[in-house]
């Protein structure tokens, strides 16, 4: 696994330390100055600077103000969640795939979405204004920028891999030039919440068709690390935090973290499996029962597809219908003693229920069910993959999740 990796695309300035030596100090409160040099190498000044810097936008003009910035934030129609329906009827498994890995990997967002990858990006804009009697006027400067977020998450540890891109796409006036900045995460602003383990703040020049890429590695050192409690989400903290100095604002800077807005909300447990895990609890979690990869589980799978895909408000189902949530081992023993009496069960064969014992909306319920009887080695394979997903998305109980059954014709319970 690699440790922090930094790397910029073709047409980069040369990232030195004297870049900020013409950058004028921002003061604190308290009077002393804190410039990006010193943000680039100092968590601590990092972010007090980040937490000055939310005073600068042109919402706060003040008296003798001659600029400002302002802050534009554009849709962008590259999210992960807007692929959601296309790429969650794919026929990879991801039980079968390397995500299976117990070790800490890079993210993979061209993979099935489930939870063990956040994949989000988010664009804005930062516009310098001339201040005219108190209030903002003509713009005068600019750049779009784009933000890209991907994590894997490790579902059997309190760590996870960060890596953020940031491209601006365009400049005008006087931000064409290389503009100053400090890139660090989320994670800095509260070390009793989560903290890189590897990487740190560092210095950037923003241009053009530049991109930057960083890699962290980062863990929970919350509530959940010190037991007490037993899970905890990381909304704000996951994703790049970035001061910026523009250069048509002198001793002027503008902060910004991402976490805040890019839709990412880790969290991480100590509940669903024997040992602690983080997961993308922002994606849906899903239990497959996939007849390709998994041909033991085929009359389980038919028999899922059909009920899915008949029963009144299509249970399960993330493109049509409603989502089920997760009960405990008395909710599946109440169930099945419902679905599936002693006694009732032919010879040879086991009886299998949907929606499926272990949610909250089965049989017992009182809502309406399906029964099917299917061989003993089809209701066996589909109950260590129950298992095994559940542990894989980090469910909790009472939380929402779909059920995806894959034929071996290739067809889906969730095909419109």
């Amino acid at each position: 696994m690699p440790k922090k990796r930094w790397s910029v695309a073709a047409g980069a300035v040369a990232l030195a330390g004297a870049i900020f030596s013409a950058v004028p100090a921002v003061a604190t409160p308290a009077g002393t100055p804190i410039t990006l040099q010193e943000a680039a190498v100092s968590k601590e000044k990092f972010v007090e600077l980040a937490r000055q810097s939310e005073k600068n936008t042109c919402q706060f003009v003040t008296k003798g103000q001659d600029r400002c910035i302002s802050i534009q934030f554009r849709t962008s129609l590259t999210d992960a969640a807007n692929h959601r329906d296309e790429r969650a009827r794919t026929g990879r498994d991801p039980l079968d795939q390397k995500l299976q890995s117990a070790s800490l990997r890079e993210p993979d967002c061209e993979y099935d979405f489930i939870r063990i990858t956040s994949c989000r990006y988010k664009s804005f804009s930062y516009i310098v204004k001339e201040v005219i009697n108190g209030f903002p006027g003509r713009e005068i400067g600019g750049q779009d920028l784009d933000f890209d977020t991907e994590v894997a998450w490790n579902y059997d540890s309190l760590s996870w891999f960060l890596r953020s891109r940031v491209t601006t796409t365009e400049s005008w006036g006087t931000e064409k030039v290389p503009v100053p900045a400090v890139v660090g995460t989320g994670c800095d602003r509260d070390a009793q919440v989560c903290t890189s383990t590897s990487g740190g703040s560092y210095s950037i020049n923003l241009l053009s068709d530049v991109t930057h890429t960083q890699d962290w590695e980062q863990q929970e050192t919350g509530v959940v690390s010190q037991g007490l409690s037993s899970y905890v989400y990381l909304t704000g903290y996951i994703g790049a935090s970035i001061i910026i100095s523009p250069v048509g604002s002198p001793g002027k800077t503008l902060s910004l973290n991402i976490g805040d807005h890019n839709g990412v909300r880790g969290r991480c447990d100590r509940v669903v499996r024997t040992y602690p895990g983080c997961t993308a609890a922002e994606e849906p979690a899903i239990i497959r029962y996939n007849a390709i990869s998994h041909p033991l589980v085929t009359e389980v799978a038919n028999h899922v597809y059909d009920a899915e895909r008949s029963l009144p408000g299509k249970p399960g189902s993330l493109t049509q219908g409603t989502a089920l949530t997760l009960g405990d081992d008395t909710t599946e023993a109440a169930n099945r003693a419902v679905a599936c009496p002693s006694g009732n069960t032919p010879p040879g064969k086991s009886c299998d229920e949907y929606p499926i014992a272990r949610s909250n909306e089965g049989a017992a319920s009182g809502k309406p069910y399906s029964t099917r009887y299917v061989a003993p080695t089809a209701n066996s394979s589909q109950g260590g993959l129950t298992a095994n997903h559940i542990s894989l998305c980090r469910i909790l109980k009472n939380e929402s999740f779909y059920v995806y059954a894959r034929r071996a014709d290739g067809s889906s319970s969730w095909d419109i």
